[in-house]
């Protein structure tokens, strides 16, 4: 999947607390280190950031809801997928839970 859609939806989905791109959400010099690990393996051999879908959420009653439209987050793996798309990739690899990854194909092919 591309790292440039998979940060545009978490970043709309989640919001500016756990988009990776806003630099405040960073963590010391994980970007850095990402950057140099991804430069120095081959494609084949990237560790995968790890998605996940919530299809369930809060309405202002505090009753749980099921989503109209499911969000995407990241579980593991931001900063090396921030790195992916700082350094050009179009392709990354992506760890997703099966009852997940029908949903995420349809949105991000």
């Amino acid at each position: 999947m591309s790292p440039e859609k998979v940060l545009e939806r978490v970043g709309e989905d989640m919001g500016s607390a756990f988009d990776i791109r806003n630099t405040s959400v960073r963590i010391g010099n994980r970007l850095e280190k990402a950057m140099e690990y991804l430069k120095n393996r081959e494609v084949q051999n990237y560790e995968p950031t790890a998605l996940y879908v919530e299809y369930t959420g809060w309405d202002s009653n505090g009753q749980k809801v099921e989503l109209e439209t499911p969000k995407v987050g990241i579980s593991d793996g931001r900063h090396r997928l921030l790195a992916a798309f700082n350094l050009g990739l179009k392709k990354f690899p992506f760890e997703v839970y099966p009852e997940d990854k029908d949903y995420l194909i349809s949105i991000f092919s």
